[in-house]
């Protein structure tokens, strides 16, 4: 027979207290309701703090949940408890709609940014492909020419025949350098000396030429010298040819005397006016008492090449221009 509660070995049976009527709840008490049969407090299967695929830690959408979908795999309310807001929900505050707001137009802004930084760098990029490729296409049109090469691109008796009818002319001169006066020679202007020598050593200086052939050829009363040269690249040549032109163009109706220390004589020239047609220049000057003995001076540049001709006969007029250009048609290219 079990014990009675509250019993020991040692106390004995202790006393029984008289037994009382049960007393009615006090007033205003609620009273459980009526329990539906299939759920009681604490059934198996659920429990007020199990899960249900929310926490407040759990990241998702905007920030704030919303009901789950029906359907297979989410998990529905237990019977009896409708689907609420988190523990400490409850619509969200001006404050933090404000923050979501500035949030998803700092997004909005930063995604703006990187599109169109990605479409200005594509369209940078095409730019820049298309000016490499015009930059390509106008080095591969540009003729390089060699030294080796400077040496026929300088006018035969031939081909001044052919292009001047001027016959019977001999070789006097060929240099591999530029022309350098003698110590005791002078000139008046030597910002026009330019004018009435080919492939001058004070002209060719600094000007970053690679290498230089000239020929010069005579008769009787006819004088041509020609030069060619070579430089690093076709600009270099282009801006040799431009600063003579500028300094023919700053030469016009000039005088200009040369002294000659070899038969102690001098002679005055006047300068005439320059004509440039695209990548040529010439101009002419005028032996005063010299009775019509003139000296007509072409220069022009033909990939990294610059060339000059000079004709000094009586009458001449544009006769160097027409031998410079026999000289550039026969530069490669």
């Amino acid at each position: 027979m079990a014990a009675p509660i509250g019993w020991s070995p040692s106390g004995g049976v202790p006393p029984q207290p008289p037994q009382q009527p049960p007393q009615p709840p006090p007033s205003g008490w609620n009273t459980p309701p009526p329990q539906s049969p299939g759920w009681a407090p604490g059934a198996p299967g659920w429990s007020p703090s199990q899960s249900y695929g929310w926490s407040p830690s759990q990241p998702g959408g905007t920030g704030w949940p919303t009901n789950p979908p029906g359907g297979t795999g989410w998990p529905t309310s237990p019977p009896g408890a409708p689907w609420g807001p988190p523990p400490g929900g409850g619509k969200p505050t001006g404050k933090i709609i404000g923050g979501i707001a500035v949030a998803l137009t700092v997004v909005i802004g930063l995604v703006v940014g990187v599109v169109l930084a990605t479409k200005r760098s594509g369209n940078d990029d095409d730019a820049s492909s298309h000016l490499a490729d015009a930059s390509t296409t106008t080095s591969a049109l540009e003729p390089t020419v060699s030294v080796t090469a400077l040496e026929g691109l300088l006018p035969t008796a031939s081909t001044v025949d052919t292009a001047l009818h001027i016959s019977g002319l001999e070789i006097k001169d060929t240099r591999q350098a530029v022309y350098v006066l003698e110590a005791d020679d002078r000139v008046s202007d030597m910002d026009c000396v330019s004018v009435p020598y080919v492939s001058q050593g004070a002209v060719y200086e600094g000007s970053g030429y690679t290498a230089i052939r000239a020929r010069r050829m005579e008769k009787k009363d006819v004088i041509i010298d020609t030069a060619a040269a070579t430089f690093p690249t076709s600009q270099d040549a282009t801006d040799f040819r431009e600063k003579i032109t500028g300094q023919w163009q700053g030469c016009a109706r000039k005088p200009l005397t040369r002294y000659f220390s070899y038969n102690d004589d001098e002679e005055t020239w006047m300068i005439g006016s320059t004509e440039t047609d695209q990548d040529t220049a010439h101009t002419v000057a005028y032996e005063e008492g010299g009775e019509g003995w003139a000296c007509t001076h072409a220069i022009g540049s033909r990939g990294n090449a610059a060339l000059e001709a000079l004709v000094c006969g009586n009458g001449m007029t544009d006769e160097a221009a027409t031998l410079l250009n026999s000289m550039l048609n026969s530069v490669a290219g």
